[in-house]
Protein backbone atom coordinates (compact mmCIF):
# COMPACT_ATOMS: atom_id res chain seq x y z
CA UNK A 1 0.00 0.00 0.00
CA UNK A 2 2.59 2.43 0.90
CA UNK A 3 4.64 1.67 -2.87
CA UNK A 4 0.93 2.37 -4.19
CA UNK A 5 0.87 5.70 -1.95
CA UNK A 6 4.14 6.92 -3.24
CA UNK A 7 3.71 6.22 -6.73
CA UNK A 8 0.41 8.03 -6.79
CA UNK A 9 2.08 11.15 -4.89
CA UNK A 10 5.02 10.30 -7.72
CA UNK A 11 2.49 11.06 -10.02
CA UNK A 12 1.06 13.91 -8.85
CA UNK A 13 4.04 15.81 -8.53
CA UNK A 14 4.95 15.00 -12.39
CA UNK A 15 1.67 16.49 -13.83
CA UNK A 16 -0.45 17.36 -11.33
CA UNK A 17 -3.24 18.88 -13.10
CA UNK A 18 -3.89 15.68 -15.59
CA UNK A 19 -3.58 13.30 -12.67
CA UNK A 20 -6.27 15.18 -10.85
CA UNK A 21 -7.89 14.83 -13.91
CA UNK A 22 -7.40 10.80 -14.15
CA UNK A 23 -8.72 10.63 -10.62
CA UNK A 24 -11.55 12.68 -10.52
CA UNK A 25 -12.54 10.91 -13.33
CA UNK A 26 -12.38 7.53 -12.11
CA UNK A 27 -14.04 8.85 -8.90
CA UNK A 28 -16.70 9.86 -11.21
CA UNK A 29 -17.73 6.03 -11.98
CA UNK A 30 -18.55 5.05 -8.49
CA UNK A 31 -22.11 5.39 -8.76
CA UNK A 32 -22.26 1.72 -9.91
CA UNK A 33 -19.03 0.59 -8.28
CA UNK A 34 -18.15 2.60 -5.37
CA UNK A 35 -15.03 0.49 -4.35
CA UNK A 36 -13.58 0.11 -7.68
CA UNK A 37 -11.81 3.51 -8.33
CA UNK A 38 -9.29 2.81 -5.85
CA UNK A 39 -8.35 0.08 -8.37
CA UNK A 40 -8.12 1.88 -11.27
CA UNK A 41 -5.73 3.71 -9.81
CA UNK A 42 -3.62 1.34 -8.84
CA UNK A 43 -3.28 -0.09 -12.26
CA UNK A 44 -1.85 3.21 -13.30
CA UNK A 45 0.30 3.55 -10.17
CA UNK A 46 1.73 -0.13 -11.70
CA UNK A 47 2.10 1.48 -14.80
CA UNK A 48 3.98 4.61 -14.30
CA UNK A 49 6.27 3.00 -11.98
CA UNK A 50 7.13 -0.38 -14.51
CA UNK A 51 8.92 1.42 -17.43
CA UNK A 52 7.91 -2.00 -19.93
CA UNK A 53 4.16 -1.66 -18.79
CA UNK A 54 4.12 1.88 -19.57
CA UNK A 55 6.03 1.51 -22.72
CA UNK A 56 3.31 -1.13 -24.09
CA UNK A 57 0.64 1.17 -23.08
CA UNK A 58 2.31 4.06 -24.72
CA UNK A 59 2.57 1.69 -28.33
CA UNK A 60 -0.65 0.01 -27.94
CA UNK A 61 -2.81 2.94 -27.12
CA UNK A 62 -2.27 3.81 -31.05
CA UNK A 63 -0.64 0.74 -32.56
CA UNK A 64 -1.47 -3.35 -33.00
CA UNK A 65 1.39 -5.45 -32.59
CA UNK A 66 2.53 -9.09 -32.87
CA UNK A 67 4.63 -10.38 -29.43
CA UNK A 68 7.28 -10.70 -31.56
CA UNK A 69 7.59 -7.15 -32.81
CA UNK A 70 7.18 -6.11 -29.45
CA UNK A 71 10.00 -7.72 -27.82
CA UNK A 72 12.13 -6.60 -30.68
CA UNK A 73 11.42 -3.44 -30.32
CA UNK A 74 12.28 -3.50 -26.13
CA UNK A 75 15.07 -5.84 -26.80
CA UNK A 76 13.35 -7.87 -23.82
CA UNK A 77 12.97 -11.72 -24.02
CA UNK A 78 8.99 -12.38 -25.57
CA UNK A 79 8.01 -14.15 -22.40
CA UNK A 80 8.48 -11.19 -20.56
CA UNK A 81 6.55 -9.50 -22.88
CA UNK A 82 3.85 -12.24 -22.99
CA UNK A 83 3.54 -11.45 -19.35
CA UNK A 84 2.90 -8.14 -19.28
CA UNK A 85 0.28 -8.21 -22.18
CA UNK A 86 -1.43 -10.64 -20.30
CA UNK A 87 -1.63 -8.26 -17.12
CA UNK A 88 -3.33 -5.43 -19.69
CA UNK A 89 -5.81 -8.21 -20.56
CA UNK A 90 -6.75 -8.68 -17.47
CA UNK A 91 -7.31 -5.08 -16.75
CA UNK A 92 -9.54 -5.00 -19.82
CA UNK A 93 -7.24 -2.75 -21.66
CA UNK A 94 -6.10 -4.66 -24.45
CA UNK A 95 -7.24 -7.73 -26.76
CA UNK A 96 -5.50 -10.21 -28.73
CA UNK A 97 -7.20 -10.28 -32.38
CA UNK A 98 -6.71 -12.66 -35.19
CA UNK A 99 -6.11 -10.72 -38.61
CA UNK A 100 -8.57 -11.24 -41.22
CA UNK A 101 -7.32 -12.70 -44.96
CA UNK A 102 -8.75 -10.71 -47.59
CA UNK A 103 -12.93 -11.92 -47.76
CA UNK A 104 -12.95 -12.08 -44.01
CA UNK A 105 -11.33 -15.44 -43.35
CA UNK A 106 -9.35 -15.83 -40.21
CA UNK A 107 -5.67 -15.82 -40.98
CA UNK A 108 -3.54 -18.68 -39.14
CA UNK A 109 -0.57 -17.45 -37.14
CA UNK A 110 0.42 -13.94 -35.92
CA UNK A 111 -1.95 -12.94 -33.67
CA UNK A 112 -1.76 -9.15 -32.80
CA UNK A 113 -2.23 -7.26 -29.82
CA UNK A 114 -3.85 -3.86 -29.95
CA UNK A 115 -6.36 -1.56 -27.63
CA UNK A 116 -9.48 -3.30 -26.61
CA UNK A 117 -12.46 -1.91 -27.91
CA UNK A 118 -14.72 0.91 -25.70
CA UNK A 119 -13.61 1.67 -22.49
CA UNK A 120 -9.94 -0.12 -22.50
CA UNK A 121 -8.92 1.99 -25.36
CA UNK A 122 -10.33 5.05 -24.04
CA UNK A 123 -8.64 4.31 -21.36
CA UNK A 124 -5.46 3.75 -22.73
CA UNK A 125 -5.82 6.50 -25.13
CA UNK A 126 -5.91 8.92 -21.96
CA UNK A 127 -3.30 7.67 -20.03
CA UNK A 128 -0.96 7.90 -23.03
CA UNK A 129 -1.71 11.52 -23.95
CA UNK A 130 -1.03 12.54 -20.54
CA UNK A 131 1.87 10.39 -19.46
CA UNK A 132 3.68 9.37 -22.79
CA UNK A 133 4.16 12.67 -24.01
CA UNK A 134 8.31 12.52 -23.64
CA UNK A 135 8.21 9.07 -24.33
CA UNK A 136 10.22 8.84 -27.85
CA UNK A 137 8.93 5.12 -27.82
CA UNK A 138 5.76 5.33 -28.45
CA UNK A 139 3.90 4.13 -31.66
CA UNK A 140 5.72 3.24 -34.87
CA UNK A 141 8.74 6.05 -33.78
CA UNK A 142 11.11 2.66 -33.95
CA UNK A 143 9.96 2.29 -37.54
CA UNK A 144 10.72 6.05 -38.57
CA UNK A 145 13.76 6.79 -36.34
CA UNK A 146 15.17 3.37 -38.89
CA UNK A 147 14.06 4.80 -42.20
CA UNK A 148 14.96 8.59 -41.98
CA UNK A 149 17.94 9.28 -43.72
CA UNK A 150 16.45 7.02 -46.33
CA UNK A 151 12.58 7.91 -46.30
CA UNK A 152 12.54 10.64 -48.89
CA UNK A 153 13.57 8.20 -51.78
CA UNK A 154 11.79 5.22 -50.35
CA UNK A 155 8.48 7.20 -50.58
CA UNK A 156 6.61 8.71 -54.09
CA UNK A 157 5.82 12.46 -53.74
CA UNK A 158 3.02 13.52 -55.84
CA UNK A 159 2.47 17.27 -57.13
CA UNK A 160 -1.29 16.92 -57.77
CA UNK A 161 -2.19 17.94 -54.48
CA UNK A 162 0.16 20.52 -54.17
CA UNK A 163 -1.09 21.89 -57.30
CA UNK A 164 -4.65 21.61 -55.50
CA UNK A 165 -3.48 23.42 -52.23
CA UNK A 166 -1.94 26.36 -54.82
CA UNK A 167 -5.50 26.51 -56.54
CA UNK A 168 -7.18 26.72 -53.01
CA UNK A 169 -4.77 29.11 -51.62
CA UNK A 170 -5.70 31.61 -54.35
CA UNK A 171 -7.44 34.75 -53.00
CA UNK A 172 -6.58 33.54 -49.32
CA UNK A 173 -4.27 35.15 -47.01
CA UNK A 174 -2.86 32.18 -45.64
CA UNK A 175 0.80 32.74 -44.12
CA UNK A 176 0.83 30.57 -40.84
CA UNK A 177 0.70 27.13 -41.10
CA UNK A 178 1.95 23.46 -39.39
CA UNK A 179 3.14 20.33 -41.11
CA UNK A 180 2.20 17.91 -38.36
CA UNK A 181 3.81 14.34 -38.87
CA UNK A 182 6.28 16.13 -41.65
CA UNK A 183 8.93 13.42 -41.27
CA UNK A 184 11.49 14.09 -43.56
CA UNK A 185 10.20 17.32 -44.87
CA UNK A 186 9.62 16.28 -48.51
CA UNK A 187 5.94 17.68 -48.49
CA UNK A 188 7.02 20.76 -46.62
CA UNK A 189 9.71 21.59 -49.29
CA UNK A 190 6.88 21.60 -51.84
CA UNK A 191 4.59 23.62 -49.68
CA UNK A 192 6.80 26.63 -48.92
CA UNK A 193 7.84 26.54 -52.66
CA UNK A 194 4.36 26.42 -54.15
CA UNK A 195 2.32 28.81 -51.47
CA UNK A 196 3.48 32.27 -51.47
CA UNK A 197 4.22 34.34 -47.88
CA UNK A 198 3.49 30.59 -45.93
CA UNK A 199 5.57 30.43 -42.87
CA UNK A 200 5.92 26.59 -41.48
CA UNK A 201 6.36 25.07 -39.05
CA UNK A 202 7.46 21.29 -39.85
CA UNK A 203 6.30 19.30 -36.76
CA UNK A 204 7.05 15.32 -35.82
CA UNK A 205 7.13 13.41 -32.95
CA UNK A 206 10.77 11.31 -34.03
CA UNK A 207 13.57 13.18 -33.40
CA UNK A 208 15.41 11.65 -36.26
CA UNK A 209 12.86 12.74 -38.98
CA UNK A 210 13.22 16.20 -37.68
CA UNK A 211 16.80 16.10 -37.66
CA UNK A 212 16.84 14.97 -41.33
CA UNK A 213 13.68 17.36 -42.23
CA UNK A 214 16.03 20.55 -40.85
CA UNK A 215 18.94 19.44 -43.06
CA UNK A 216 16.37 18.61 -46.17
CA UNK A 217 15.19 22.44 -45.83
CA UNK A 218 18.22 24.39 -45.38
CA UNK A 219 19.99 22.55 -48.34
CA UNK A 220 16.99 23.10 -50.27
CA UNK A 221 17.56 27.17 -49.28
CA UNK A 222 14.38 27.41 -47.93
CA UNK A 223 14.05 29.57 -44.49
CA UNK A 224 10.51 30.70 -43.91
CA UNK A 225 9.95 27.88 -41.84
CA UNK A 226 11.46 26.27 -38.96
CA UNK A 227 11.37 22.78 -36.88
CA UNK A 228 9.55 21.49 -33.41
CA UNK A 229 9.06 17.85 -32.34
CA UNK A 230 5.24 17.64 -31.58
CA UNK A 231 2.66 15.47 -31.45
CA UNK A 232 -0.39 15.47 -33.20
CA UNK A 233 -2.52 15.39 -30.16
CA UNK A 234 -0.16 17.81 -28.64
CA UNK A 235 -0.46 21.21 -30.34
CA UNK A 236 -0.13 24.49 -27.84
CA UNK A 237 -0.62 27.06 -30.07
CA UNK A 238 -2.51 30.31 -29.36
CA UNK A 239 -5.97 29.64 -30.11
CA UNK A 240 -6.81 31.72 -33.57
CA UNK A 241 -3.11 31.63 -34.57
CA UNK A 242 -3.17 29.61 -37.44
CA UNK A 243 -4.75 29.88 -40.63
CA UNK A 244 -3.85 26.57 -42.02
CA UNK A 245 -2.65 22.64 -40.73
CA UNK A 246 -1.84 20.29 -43.12
CA UNK A 247 -0.89 16.30 -43.01
CA UNK A 248 0.59 13.92 -45.72
CA UNK A 249 -0.06 10.37 -45.09
CA UNK A 250 -0.20 10.59 -41.45
CA UNK A 251 -3.71 10.76 -40.02
CA UNK A 252 -4.18 6.76 -40.15
CA UNK A 253 -1.87 7.16 -37.07
CA UNK A 254 -3.77 8.31 -34.68
CA UNK A 255 -7.68 8.72 -33.31
CA UNK A 256 -8.99 11.34 -36.50
CA UNK A 257 -11.57 12.87 -34.84
CA UNK A 258 -9.61 13.32 -31.53
CA UNK A 259 -7.28 15.29 -33.54
CA UNK A 260 -9.31 17.31 -35.33
CA UNK A 261 -11.31 18.46 -32.38
CA UNK A 262 -8.36 19.57 -30.23
CA UNK A 263 -6.72 21.24 -33.56
CA UNK A 264 -10.18 23.21 -34.59
CA UNK A 265 -9.12 25.77 -31.83
CA UNK A 266 -5.58 26.98 -32.80
CA UNK A 267 -7.31 27.71 -36.61
CA UNK A 268 -8.41 31.44 -37.33
CA UNK A 269 -11.91 31.25 -38.37
CA UNK A 270 -12.05 29.89 -42.09
CA UNK A 271 -8.95 28.37 -41.40
CA UNK A 272 -8.37 25.06 -43.02
CA UNK A 273 -7.25 21.61 -42.04
CA UNK A 274 -5.84 19.68 -45.77
CA UNK A 275 -5.40 15.61 -44.76
CA UNK A 276 -3.81 13.67 -47.49
CA UNK A 277 -4.65 9.77 -47.28
CA UNK A 278 -5.68 7.10 -48.76
CA UNK A 279 -8.55 5.07 -48.60
CA UNK A 280 -8.55 1.41 -47.70
CA UNK A 281 -9.94 0.44 -51.34
CA UNK A 282 -7.41 3.22 -52.90
CA UNK A 283 -4.66 0.78 -50.56
CA UNK A 284 -5.98 -2.52 -52.19
CA UNK A 285 -5.66 -1.26 -55.61
CA UNK A 286 -2.37 -0.39 -55.34
CA UNK A 287 0.69 -2.43 -56.34
CA UNK A 288 1.15 -3.20 -52.60
CA UNK A 289 -2.62 -4.30 -51.82
CA UNK A 290 -2.72 -6.34 -55.00
CA UNK A 291 1.10 -8.28 -54.99
CA UNK A 292 2.71 -8.44 -51.76
CA UNK A 293 1.06 -11.09 -49.60
CA UNK A 294 -1.35 -10.14 -46.31
CA UNK A 295 -0.54 -6.46 -46.90
CA UNK A 296 -4.25 -5.76 -46.63
CA UNK A 297 -4.64 -7.93 -43.98
CA UNK A 298 -1.70 -5.85 -41.85
CA UNK A 299 -3.19 -2.32 -42.48
CA UNK A 300 -5.89 -1.79 -41.01
CA UNK A 301 -5.87 1.58 -39.73
CA UNK A 302 -6.67 3.16 -42.93
CA UNK A 303 -10.52 4.43 -43.33
CA UNK A 304 -12.79 5.07 -46.09
CA UNK A 305 -15.36 8.09 -47.32
CA UNK A 306 -18.27 6.62 -45.01
CA UNK A 307 -15.92 6.71 -41.82
CA UNK A 308 -14.89 10.26 -42.89
CA UNK A 309 -18.37 11.49 -43.15
CA UNK A 310 -18.87 9.68 -39.91
CA UNK A 311 -16.11 11.58 -38.44
CA UNK A 312 -17.70 14.91 -39.80
CA UNK A 313 -20.99 14.22 -37.58
CA UNK A 314 -18.05 14.38 -34.70
CA UNK A 315 -16.52 16.94 -34.79
CA UNK A 316 -16.88 20.53 -33.24
CA UNK A 317 -15.92 23.74 -34.67
CA UNK A 318 -15.00 22.37 -38.05
CA UNK A 319 -17.28 20.89 -41.30
CA UNK A 320 -16.20 18.66 -43.74
CA UNK A 321 -15.71 20.98 -46.87
CA UNK A 322 -14.06 18.79 -49.60
CA UNK A 323 -13.16 14.99 -50.02
CA UNK A 324 -10.79 15.52 -53.43
CA UNK A 325 -9.48 11.91 -55.25
CA UNK A 326 -6.24 11.89 -56.68
CA UNK A 327 -5.16 8.85 -59.56
CA UNK A 328 -1.78 8.43 -60.92
CA UNK A 329 0.04 6.37 -63.25
CA UNK A 330 3.03 4.96 -61.58
CA UNK A 331 6.20 3.23 -63.49
CA UNK A 332 8.52 1.58 -61.73
CA UNK A 333 10.90 -1.76 -62.12
CA UNK A 334 10.57 -5.07 -59.58
CA UNK A 335 14.35 -4.53 -58.44
CA UNK A 336 12.95 -1.02 -57.57
CA UNK A 337 9.65 -2.14 -55.89
CA UNK A 338 11.50 -4.81 -53.81
CA UNK A 339 13.93 -2.41 -52.60
CA UNK A 340 11.22 -0.15 -51.52
CA UNK A 341 9.06 -2.93 -49.55
CA UNK A 342 12.99 -4.87 -48.25
CA UNK A 343 13.97 -0.93 -46.67
CA UNK A 344 10.03 -0.58 -45.47
CA UNK A 345 8.64 2.43 -47.25
CA UNK A 346 5.34 1.81 -45.32
CA UNK A 347 5.07 1.25 -42.06
CA UNK A 348 2.72 -1.59 -43.07
CA UNK A 349 5.87 -3.43 -43.24
CA UNK A 350 6.99 -3.22 -39.38
CA UNK A 351 3.68 -5.48 -38.60
CA UNK A 352 5.20 -8.71 -40.05
CA UNK A 353 6.79 -10.43 -38.31
CA UNK A 354 10.88 -11.00 -40.00
CA UNK A 355 10.27 -14.88 -41.31
CA UNK A 356 6.75 -13.98 -42.40
CA UNK A 357 8.24 -10.57 -43.80
CA UNK A 358 10.88 -12.46 -45.98
CA UNK A 359 8.67 -14.83 -46.99
CA UNK A 360 6.29 -12.47 -48.05
CA UNK A 361 9.08 -10.33 -49.56
CA UNK A 362 10.55 -13.11 -51.43
CA UNK A 363 6.62 -13.95 -52.84
CA UNK A 364 5.61 -10.08 -53.88
CA UNK A 365 9.31 -10.34 -56.20
CA UNK A 366 7.84 -13.67 -57.82
CA UNK A 367 4.42 -12.35 -58.10
CA UNK A 368 5.64 -9.07 -60.11
CA UNK A 369 7.93 -11.66 -62.26
CA UNK A 370 4.72 -13.73 -63.33
CA UNK A 371 2.68 -10.65 -63.68
CA UNK A 372 5.00 -8.07 -65.74
CA UNK A 373 7.14 -9.83 -68.24
CA UNK A 374 9.16 -6.84 -68.68
CA UNK A 375 10.83 -6.27 -64.91
CA UNK A 376 12.24 -2.44 -65.89
CA UNK A 377 8.17 -1.45 -66.64
CA UNK A 378 5.87 -2.56 -63.90
CA UNK A 379 2.88 -0.12 -64.26
CA UNK A 380 0.02 0.81 -61.95
CA UNK A 381 -2.67 3.23 -61.15
CA UNK A 382 -2.62 4.56 -57.35
CA UNK A 383 -4.90 6.57 -55.50
CA UNK A 384 -5.38 9.28 -52.64
CA UNK A 385 -7.41 11.38 -51.64
CA UNK A 386 -7.34 15.03 -49.78
CA UNK A 387 -9.96 15.99 -47.03
CA UNK A 388 -10.79 19.34 -46.31
CA UNK A 389 -11.89 20.46 -42.83
CA UNK A 390 -12.78 24.61 -42.61
CA UNK A 391 -13.13 26.45 -39.24
CA UNK A 392 -16.29 27.47 -38.59
CA UNK A 393 -17.99 29.36 -35.75
CA UNK A 394 -19.72 27.38 -33.20
CA UNK A 395 -23.10 28.30 -32.35
CA UNK A 396 -22.75 29.28 -29.13
CA UNK A 397 -20.08 31.52 -29.66
CA UNK A 398 -21.77 32.91 -33.05
CA UNK A 399 -24.97 34.14 -30.43
CA UNK A 400 -22.32 35.51 -28.18
CA UNK A 401 -21.08 37.46 -31.21
CA UNK A 402 -24.84 38.94 -31.69
CA UNK A 403 -25.51 39.69 -28.47
CA UNK A 404 -22.62 41.73 -28.19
Amino acid sequence: MKRIFAAILALFCAAPQAFATDWNALRGGDADCPHCWPLEIDKLAAMMSDDVLRDLMCRLSSERYTAGALSRALNLPETQILGRIDTLREWGLVRWETPLQNGGIPSKPHKVVGAAPGKGKKTLRRWSERYCRNDGACGMDDHFSRVAADYNSLRYTDMEPIRYLKDRFAGLNYTKGIDIGCGAARYSLLLLQNLPNLKLVCGDVNEEMIRVAEKYLKDHGQDSYYTQKIGANQLSFTPGSLDCIFMFNTIHHMDAVQFLNGAAPQLKTGGRIFVYTRFNKQNANSIWGKYFPKFMEKETRLSDRERVQQWAKCLKGLTLEDIRYFTYKRISTIDDLVHRAANHNYSTFDLYEPDEFKEALFQFQARLKLEFPNPDHVEWEAGNVMLVFRRIIEPDKEKLEVKK
